[in-house]
């Protein structure tokens, strides 16, 4: 995944290389490790040439510092795809205060 930097104070964005074979079902690990968020909240779009195929938002108001929290989701894409996760900062994008950690991203091919 690359991450792309914008000002300290913006909302960030993991984005994946180019993936080829498809996506069945998208699955990973998400959480916060500090206690001054206001939740979270993250848009995950999946993209084909550069137009988005599937999107959906993952909110949690009540995340909780250091708790694994589980996501997944049925996307079935097939062919070359990239995945894109943006922090949609529920205190404002200025607060820089909603960090999200996102780890074990998978996914199953398509069918």
């Amino acid at each position: 995944m690359r991450q792309t930097t914008v000002a300290a104070s913006s909302a960030g964005m993991l984005i994946s290389p180019p993936i080829e074979s498809g996506i069945g079902k998208l699955s990973f690990n998400y959480g916060t490790a500090y206690t001054e968020s206001n939740g979270l909240s993250m848009r995950v779009d999946v993209k084909q040439n550069g137009k988005v195929v599937k999107s959906f938002t993952v909110t949690r108001a009540d995340a909780t510092k250091h708790t694994v929290y589980n996501f997944d989701e049925d996307v079935n894409v097939s062919g070359t795809f990239t995945i894109e996760f943006t922090n949609l900062s529920p205190s404002a994008p200025s607060a820089n205060k909603d960090r999200v950690a996102i780890w074990n991203v998978n996914w199953t091919q398509s069918r």
